[in-house]
């Protein structure tokens, strides 16, 4: 599968307001957004989703992408990025790129917005997905 299907799948989300644990049109959050986007995709299933997290997701989403990605060097079209808030793993965006496209609490809903700057600060690391042909 190419990159760009995953940004075309995950760009069908812009606007959709922020839910914690949302899964669906309804409100979703930055865990979910990858999740559905994959699942939608056929690139996960429904044994990859996490569940019953507060807040700020803990090291559990690491661990679990670990069992099914390959870390990547750097951010490349389709992957996932991992975010670090105050150094711990907290937060979850899919590369377009140039850009970024992510469920974000501060804004309310999914946004997509330049990656570069702070955010690439902020990357704890980088997942290429099951089944995507990265360059």
């Amino acid at each position: 599968m190419s990159p760009e299907r995953v940004i075309l799948e995950a760009r069908q989300w812009l606007n959709v307001p922020f839910r914690h644990q949302g899964r669906d049109g309804h409100g979703i959050d930055c865990v979910g957004l990858p999740i559905v986007v994959c699942q939608s995709l056929g690139l996960l299933d429904q044994r990859f989703d996490v569940a019953n997290y507060g807040r700020l997701p803990s090291g559990e989403l690491v661990t679990r992408l670990q069992g099914v990605c390959r870390p990547l060097e750097r951010a490349l079209p389709g992957s996932l990025i991992v975010i670090a808030w105050s150094r711990l793993a907290a937060h979850v965006a899919i590369c377009t790129g140039e850009t970024m496209i992510h469920a974000y609490e501060r804004v309310g809903r999914v946004i997509e917005h330049g990656y570069r700057g702070r955010w690439v600060r902020m990357t704890h690391s980088v997942w290429a997905l099951p089944g995507v042909a990265y360059e």
